[in-house]
């Protein structure tokens, strides 16, 4: 593979080593097969509720957009409720003669139960060869590997069915495969971009006995200096890491995110275990 710019500025800047790699979920390890809300439409049309076309994916994007805000981190609410919110306002915008007992006792059960499942979801051509590379690193230089989303158990779920659907699954398994348990929004009560996401993640990880830790203070920027957060968006993931301090790569797959220096994008998932090899080497 082609070395990016990440991978040959390492070396030409002072880089601290990485014993934790936060990853990144939807958009880094896996995506929607199609569109979430043409999803959402297929479901319902297997219930037989009739819905305008034409508005169901700004009804969508209106209502996510409305429930972010009115209940950021899902609380107090709880992912369930929230997406359950999420799926009447869009279904009352889109499709006002659907039942209200319908949609509510049948059509978001199917969505919940979907998103939590490999039909929903396809993973990145190298999301697996990529974990693989984690995995292989050998003991002394291999970090602590995290998912941390702010997504909620059902990513999780979907995201075990995917590489259980593998003839290597018995090497990624969440555990010991990603060796830690999942970070997500609604535990942390933080979202990225915020810096308590990523602080309070530190503090999971570093702290067993301390959950409440906010993961601030000496210790905390010590540990944050060798983190690595790795995702595809650049608020949620590049800005909240480098707000945190922790050590960053965006994954830039299509190019796209110019406007962030070429030293910390990267093109695919499999260039993180080159990174991470490189500022170990040492270690």
């Amino acid at each position: 593979m082609r070395a990016s710019s990440a991978m040959l500025g390492l070396s030409a800047r002072t880089s601290a080593p990485v014993r934790l790699v936060l990853l990144d979920a939807f958009g880094t390890l896996l995506r929607p097969r199609i569109a979430p809300h043409l999803q959402y439409g297929e479901e319902a049309h297997k219930l037989g509720i009739e819905y305008d076309a034409d508005k169901l994916a700004p009804a969508f994007k209106q209502a996510f957009k409305h429930l972010a805000a009115a209940h950021p981190s899902y609380a107090p609410l709880g992912p369930d409720a929230w997406w359950t919110r999420l799926i009447v306002r869009t279904f009352a915008e889109c499709a006002p003669s659907a039942s209200s007992s319908q949609v509510t006792g049948e059509l978001a059960p199917r969505l919940l139960r979907r998103f939590a499942s490999k039909e929903a979801y396809e993973l990145f051509p190298e999301t697996l060869e990529a974990l693989q590379a984690l995995r292989a690193l050998p003991p002394a230089r291999a970090p602590d590997v995290v998912l941390a989303s702010n997504g909620d158990a059902r990513i999780v779920a979907a995201l075990r069915q995917l590489l259980a659907a593998h003839s290597a699954a018995h090497l990624l398994e969440l555990r010991p495969g990603l060796r830690l348990s999942p970070r997500l929004t609604w535990d942390l009560r933080a979202s990225k971009p915020e810096r308590a996401f990523f602080r309070r993640v530190l503090a999971r990880v570093g702290a067993a006995s301390e959950e409440q830790a906010e993961g601030e203070g000496e210790r905390w920027d010590e540990m944050a200096r060798q983190t690595l957060v790795v995702g595809d968006m650049q608020a949620e993931d590049y800005d909240g890491a480098r707000a945190a301090g922790t050590q960053v790569l965006l994954l830039d797959r299509n190019g796209t995110q110019r406007d962030v220096e070429s030293d910390v994008r990267i093109e695919s998932l499999n260039e993180v275990a080159l990174y991470v090899q490189q500022a170990n080497a040492h270690r």
